[in-house]
């Protein structure tokens, strides 16, 4: 055989080799990273089914006062339409005597509902009528600004028994429909310039409770209690059907 055949025969045994071992090197690394992201991917799995299946509510008990329920309850994860819709159904069904005649106090965890910590109450559920409830929410300790008197459409104003001094005394109830407030501070800053102004050019108790609708549908609105100076309510209402 000639010097240069060989020379060839060596130089093709070389490359085959080269490749050869290349070639198992990245399949074996890339069997590698399969099999990681195959367990990364079965572990977010598991994760996902693990939280679905927490329930995302938990009754802790149900207080009766002259045929009106009280259900406490706290949430385990943000509760959606759905979940509290399912709270709701379950709470009629579990007792006979339920109707029109409750509501559901939902804290943010177990031991809020022990000390009934209203600091901590998330939400409160309350019947509309038969087939719809309203979710409220209530923030806290806001700094309002003084603003001037919005534009607004007054749908009534009449005075009524106050539930919250156990109809003791009377307060002023107004509604009115006051739409673009994007947030809790300028809810509130509105609705006590328009509180302002109602007493300055008609006569009203000194407690006044005001209800601002963002529309006319009246199926979300802000409520201010003059019982509460710094806190405002953000409320809306859910078809239970």
């Amino acid at each position: 055989m000639s010097k240069n055949n060989e020379n060839k025969i060596i130089l093709i045994t070389c490359i085959l080799t080269v490749g050869l071992v290349g070639g198992f090197t990245l399949s074996q690394g890339e069997v590698k990273f399969k099999v990681k992201d195959n367990y990364q991917s079965e572990a977010a799995t598991s994760e996902d089914i693990l939280q679905e299946n927490i329930d995302p509510y938990s009754i802790v008990r149900t207080l009766e006062d002259d045929g009106n329920f009280t259900i406490m309850a706290y949430q385990n994860k943000e509760l959606t339409d759905d979940d509290i819709i399912s709270l709701v159904k379950y709470v009629k069904k579990e007792n006979s005597d339920i109707k029109d005649n409750y509501k559901i106090n939902i804290y943010s965890d177990e031991s809020s509902v022990d000390l009934d910590d209203n600091k901590n109450l998330e939400l409160v559920v309350k019947v509309v009528d038969e087939d719809k409830i309203s979710v409220n929410k209530r923030y806290s300790d806001i700094d309002n600004e003084s603003v001037e008197v919005p534009e607004y459409s007054l749908v009534s104003v009449k005075n009524v028994y106050d539930e919250e001094n156990n109809n003791e005394t009377l307060k002023t109830k107004i509604d009115i429909v006051l739409e673009e407030m994007q947030s809790p501070k300028e809810a509130l800053s509105k609705i006590k310039a328009i509180g302002t102004y109602t007493r300055g050019v008609r006569s009203t108790y000194d407690i006044l409770n005001i209800i601002a609708y963002t529309s006319d549908e009246k199926n979300e609105y802000w409520e201010y209690s003059g019982h509460y100076k710094n806190d405002i309510v953000y409320g809306r209402v859910i078809n239970l059907k």
